[in-house]
């Protein structure tokens, strides 16, 4: 009895050390479990606001305003001015404003560890670790019956799991545990609730692929991705590990399934996408995401973002549609590609337009995103001459109006977080060689004035925006 005992405690300590070494690897990744937590809220949001009425759209503005009144910066508003955002969207209960049990739920944040299932027919499944955590700090209810409901593709639900806890037991986060659905392949989402008297207040949660020939797509997928020069291959296998080991969800906007599916490997999905990897060369080793146009095209954008996000979440739910429409209209290429201004960025540029040189396009329009307009100048002068059209700068109001001048070819600069919607254009100084020069001011943070962007590139192409 006595081994007994101290093997049982031999074994606790283990465990104890085995969660306690988990924790501290997940602190190596919270930078990247925040920008995917924001990612998810902004393009949940922003998909919302697409489809809003004047008044709401109005009224989430306003949000925004108020944000940047309390000292923030308009572009980036707090994960909390999001969920009220989100509530001004959904009409939720028909007010916007403080109430505890509500305000608590906008803000957990459900990790699940491992971030994926595997299919099957039957039996328990693999264990799931759900860690519940607020994202931003609210009240705590003094009592709490928190729920996790499985979300299956078709919308049923099925609980989880229910666990009754004292808003004293929260502090920094609650762990529950849970056992995956039986599945086929296909994605599920999980839900928390929260008991209120005789109601249930439930929140949108997150995505759990359940993901078919698991061990044959984690050997094949490990084969091509540890320390490999193939980008997509590198990017899947840093994703699945991050998920699997961590909870870490990727900001693509293509799921782990559907991306395993468009490269032919084992556990894929269909692919329900409008863009899709191109290479440049006859392997996928240098590649991008992309809209392909039909037939032969003379004209190509590139979108160029700062590489805090998978490139292809500039394609992310509604900006897929507006992107897609633009390049169908257009005949062109649209392409996304992360630039950081270090040397194999700028190699990879310059092989994306030489490739699409080789295809026949002649004319090349830059959307430069964020930062990343800030260290594009100096690049773009070494360009031989008369490669580059025009040039769209969507970032901050200091970055849009620094960079706009100097360069002798038309920029359109597009600055979020201003005080009004302007569109003005200004007058060529031929003193100083500018050409073409236009300053659109918009009132919204960046993840919402990206709706535009399509919109105004077109309008700018035609001579119509005014």
């Amino acid at each position: 009895m006595i081994t007994n005992h101290f093997a049982r405690l031999a074994a606790c300590f283990v465990l104890a050390a085995q969660v306690a070494a988990a924790q501290d690897s997940f602190e190596i990744y919270k930078p990247s479990h925040a920008e995917a937590t924001r990612f998810e809220r902004e393009s949940r949001l922003r998909d919302q606001f697409a489809e809003a009425s004047a008044d709401s759209r109005e009224g989430v503005m306003q949000l925004f305003e108020a944000d940047r009144s309390a000292g923030h910066i308009a572009w980036m508003p707090t994960l909390a001015t999001l969920s009220a955002a989100e509530r001004v969207m959904g009409k939720a209960d028909g007010t916007v404003g403080p109430q505890l049990e509500a305000d608590f739920l906008d803000a957990v944040d459900l990790r699940v560890t491992p971030g994926f299932f595997a299919a099957r027919e039957g039996g328990k499944g693999e264990a799931i670790t759900v860690h519940v955590t607020q994202i931003y700090p609210t009240a705590v209810p003094s009592e709490l019956i928190i729920g996790l409901d499985w979300v299956a593709p078709d919308g049923s639900r099925y609980r989880a799991r229910t666990e009754p806890f004292s808003g004293r037991e929260f502090g920094a986060g609650l762990e529950m545990y849970i056992r995956p659905p039986v599945s086929e392949a296909s994605i599920w989402r999980l839900s928390p609730s929260l008991r209120v008297g005789e109601r249930e207040l439930r929140a949108p949660g997150v995505l759990v692929p359940c993901i078919g020939e698991v061990e044959a797509a984690r050997k094949q997928l490990q084969a091509g991705g540890e320390g490999s020069r193939i980008d997509p291959h590198r990017e899947l296998w840093r994703d699945w590990t991050q998920l699997q080991d961590f909870g870490v969800r990727p900001t693509s906007a293509a799921t782990l399934p559907e991306r395993l599916g468009h490269f032919g490997l084992p556990g894929g999905s269909d692919w329900h996408h409008s863009f899709g990897w191109i290479s440049f060369g006859s392997s996928d080793a240098v590649g991008a995401w992309a809209f392909t146009p039909e037939g032969e095209a003379q004209d190509a954008v590139l979108v160029l973002s700062d590489g805090r996000r998978s490139e292809s979440a500039v394609f992310a739910g509604v900006l897929e549609s507006r992107w897609n429409q633009f390049a169908r209209n257009r005949r062109c290429f649209v392409l996304s590609l992360s630039y950081t201004g270090e040397v194999e960025d700028r190699a990879r540029l310059d092989a994306a337009i030489a490739e699409l040189q080789e295809q026949g396009v002649e004319r090349f329009r830059i959307v430069a995103s964020g930062d990343t307009a800030v260290l594009l100048p100096s690049h773009l002068r070494s360009l031989p001459a008369g490669t580059l059209d025009r040039l769209l700068i969507h970032s901050s109001p200091t970055v849009a109006r620094g960079v706009r001048t100097g360069l002798d070819f038309p920029v359109l600069g597009v600055a979020y977080g201003q005080e009004t919607d302007v569109i003005q254009r200004l007058e060529p100084d031929e003193a100083s060689g500018d050409t073409e020069r236009w300053w659109v001011r918009r009132r919204g943070p960046d993840f919402l004035t990206e709706l535009e962007i399509p919109q105004l590139l077109g309008r700018w192409l035609d001579g119509t925006l005014q």
